[in-house]
């Protein structure tokens, strides 16, 4: 048979430059994107991504993907939002409304910074910055996160550690440790 072609537009906004290599099968109704099924393998290496809600670009230096069924692995992630450098490994099941797993670690994280990345719209809009579902609307799972500096205004917080719990929109870190002012925190 022929394979055709399938053109998946990038959401509004959202633009880039990316080199990425795949080899992927995918077979279903290109009508209901959530019954098609994929596998394969790709890299991404080099992305540049820009969106309307972000002031800077999110940077992915390497990924490595796996695609089985209605699911997709990043490996050997490496990515950056300004000044922060995330590694890893991500998976993600369900496109439609994605149930993520992780195992992450980052260098740094300075809320203060991580703020002034959150675009600024128009209140003519009627949504302002805080409204409309939001990508993590329809998001679940779980997962780790390390991070060896959290910086919030005059508290830094080092060696942190906490699993993570994604549930429509809501973060839940527990347990989390820290050391901070020369003891150790728990909670």
């Amino acid at each position: 048979k022929n394979p055709k072609a399938y053109r998946s537009g990038a959401p509004e906004g959202v633009s880039g430059r990316v080199r990425l290599s795949l080899n992927v099968h995918v077979q279903g109704p290109v009508s209901e994107p959530d019954k098609l099924v994929y596998n394969g393998t790709g890299q991404i290496n080099g992305a540049t991504l820009s969106t309307p809600a972000l002031t800077k670009p999110v940077v992915i230096r390497n990924a490595d993907i796996l695609f089985a069924q209605n699911a997709a692995l990043l490996d050997n992630l490496d990515a950056s939002l300004a000044s922060t450098t995330l590694r890893g490994k991500l998976s993600a099941k369900n496109f439609a409304a994605p149930n993520l797993q992780f195992n992450l670690s980052a260098d740094k994280l300075d809320t203060n910074e991580l703020q002034q990345l959150r675009a600024k719209t128009s209140s003519a809009d009627g949504k302002g910055a805080s409204g409309g579902a939001g990508p993590l609307q329809k998001v679940s799972g779980s997962g780790s996160i390390a991070v060896n500096t959290i910086v919030a205004n005059d508290i830094v917080l080092n060696n942190v550690r906490s699993g993570v719990k994604l549930k429509r929109g809501v973060i839940e870190l527990s347990p989390l440790t820290a050391d901070v002012f020369g003891g150790k925190e728990t909670g």
